[in-house]
């Protein structure tokens, strides 16, 4: 059965109220007539992600602000997963590691007494290697429990088989957290008009019973409540009223 994650204050980690979906069954943008390709960097029908070009942002302006949203959100579910005290967090498309050494020192500070088990994947070579020495290079408390695991994988390669993949990644049971930030649609998964469907497909699979998938960036502009729930996940929140963005967190039922 769903557990209600709003209001939960049964650990000391921050909480925040992730019962603001708002708009349903809608995106920002039309999901029905999509190109049958993509331009560039997070582009989709000639829009820009969410980078926010036109008014003087950029990618590295919408990461400095949606990161520490989505280290929070993460740290807000940990007390609702169905094994708190061993968490393993799936970073797909998760480039450098920059979300994931924030993400696993705010852990660290909140002094998280569980075991962390943070796997990165992304297809770039170059990117998993700063990970990869981002990861080595940080200094956590003493008696704080963190694996971090980086893989380079091209998304695409496993046909949209879940099961293929976590096997790949040595979680077969699949993670309690997926995290997605930025471009993922356009690079890691497709780029026709089946691309939504293909995204839950592969994406609400990956999860374990119980676990949440956390959105930001492009995917949240292509892939709605409805296609949500049509994979059988429960909606929880669709847009961040702080961060005045998309944020879809959905939850794979028990």
């Amino acid at each position: 059965r769903d557990r209600d994650v709003t209001g939960v204050q049964t650990c000391a980690l921050p909480i925040l109220n992730l019962n603001s979906a708002v708009d349903g069954d809608k995106c920002e943008y039309d999901t029905v007539n999509m190109a049958t390709s993509l331009a560039g960097d997070a582009h989709w029908q000639d829009k820009v992600a969410d980078w926010r070009l036109g008014t003087g942002e950029n990618r590295k302006t919408y990461y400095s602000q949606v990161h520490p949203k989505i280290a929070q959100y993460v740290l807000s579910l940990l007390p609702v997963l169905p094994a708190p005290g061993n968490v393993v967090i799936l970073d797909i498309a998760g480039g450098n590691g920059d979300l994931a050494e924030r993400i696993i020192k705010e852990l660290a500070a909140a002094k998280f007494a569980g075991a962390l088990t943070y796997i990165l994947v992304d297809y770039s070579d170059a990117d998993v290697a700063v990970a990869k020495r981002r990861f080595a290079n940080m200094i956590l408390p003493s008696g704080f429990r963190a694996k971090t695991v980086t893989l380079t994988c091209d998304m695409l390669s496993y046909q949209y088989d879940a099961a293929l993949a976590l096997k790949d990644f040595g979680i077969p049971d699949g993670p309690d957290i997926i995290i997605n930030s930025g471009g993922l649609l356009n690079n890691q998964i497709g780029n026709d008009n089946q691309t939504p469907m293909r995204f839950n497909q592969m994406y609400g699979q990956l999860l374990k019973p119980g676990g949440f998938g956390v959105y930001s960036g492009l995917t949240p502009l292509l892939v709605n409540a409805a296609t949500h729930r049509n994979q059988g996940l429960h909606v929880i929140n669709l847009y961040d009223p702080e961060a005045q963005r998309p944020m879809h967190v959905v939850r794979r039922p028990s």
